[in-house]
């Protein structure tokens, strides 16, 4: 992944006084390296070789960030017992409290206005998320409201214009 364009981080960590120094700088690169389940394994050598730090720095930032809840960290032994490159967990979604809906503060209420009645610690639509790496439920199918005859007919009508188009601009082409 020495191309990848984004770098996938939780949005609330950016906020949180908590970090120092190069500790979004460590958890952005290994956002560059994580698989669709968050992981990657990273050494922290070569973490700090592209970050143009220590490695002490690396692991101070490793270790805080797990500290907050930011990134997971699993050890990995090597056969010949040595230390090896550990595998790291973005974690996108942290596990909120029931208590988090509930919460109100003068800046709520200020942008808000008072809070009126009590959800009873549920969450706002009543149903929770998946936890990350859960795929949420596929919706319920609804027919269509078209008849399958008429968007077999759109289907040509649409196919036809876009012949004729492409036609249309090959001929401009030539000219």
């Amino acid at each position: 992944m020495s191309n990848a364009r984004f770098s996938i981080i939780p949005a609330w960590i950016v906020t949180d006084t908590r970090l120092k120094g190069s500790d979004l700088k460590v958890l952005c690169l290994l956002g560059t390296y994580t698989n669709k389940e968050g992981w990657c394994r990273r050494s922290q050598v070569k973490m700090a070789e592209q970050l143009g730090c220590g490695r002490s720095t690396v692991q101070d930032s490793l270790n805080r960030l797990s500290d907050i809840g930011a990134v997971e960290k699993r050890k990995v032994d090597s056969a010949d017992g040595r230390d090896s490159a550990h595998w790291y967990r973005v974690i996108l979604d942290r596990v909120l409290g029931a208590d988090v809906f509930t919460a109100f503060d003068e800046e709520d209420e200020e942008e808000f206005g008072p809070k009126s009645g009590s959800q009873g610690g549920a969450t706002p639509a009543g149903t929770p998320a998946p936890p990350a790496g859960i795929p949420a439920p596929l919706p319920p199918l609804r027919r269509h409201p078209l008849p399958a005859l008429d968007r077999h007919l759109l289907t040509i009508l649409l196919t036809i214009l876009l012949t004729i188009e492409r036609e249309r601009a090959m001929r401009a082409m030539r000219i």
